[in-house]
């Protein structure tokens, strides 16, 4: 056994060790990727799935399927990311380094959201939207009317 990547950052998928370290070298094999990180999501049926963020060199037209396909031809299926985002650039941290604690809060976040919707609409009836606002998740929202302040604290007292 090689371990290639911190253990952390291990995500297993259906009991298959993924490292993101391997995902992340095929894709920065590719001309145009600047900066690539892969976080795991949380599944409901694997547990863990990863998940690839992008940031392409400045007037690369690179698409996320041109991304996957790459990735298809040197990687095990189980490996594939199952999700692409490409952004203008990846969050740093103080010292410089990719923030990935940033990346999984938001892909668990999306993740959470995305597994309310589908128990509260099985079926797939509907999708839930909720707007988020870093930080506001536990103190009160002074901008919202009285009565809805009031009608929050009753709802959090029951």
């Amino acid at each position: 056994m090689y371990i290639v990547d911190r253990a952390k950052d291990m995500i297993i998928r259906g009991g298959e060790n993924i490292y993101p370290k391997e995902i992340e070298s095929v894709v920065y094999q590719l001309p145009g990727v600047a900066e690539a990180a892969v976080v795991g999501r949380p599944d409901p049926k694997f547990g863990e799935v990863p998940v690839l963020f992008v940031a392409l060199s400045e007037g690369t037209p690179l698409e996320p399927d041109e991304i996957l396909a790459h990735a298809a031809q040197k990687l095990a299926k189980y490996k594939l990311p199952v999700e692409i985002t490409t952004l203008p650039s990846l969050p740093k941290n103080a010292v410089g380094k990719l923030d990935k604690p940033t990346l999984r809060t938001q892909v668990s976040f999306h993740a959470a959201i995305a597994e309310l919707g589908r128990v509260l609409a099985p079926g797939g009836l509907g999708i839930i939207q909720v707007p988020w606002r870093p930080g506001r998740e536990t103190e009160e929202d002074p901008d919202a009317p009285e009565e809805e302040r009031e009608r929050r604290l009753a709802t959090a007292r029951v």
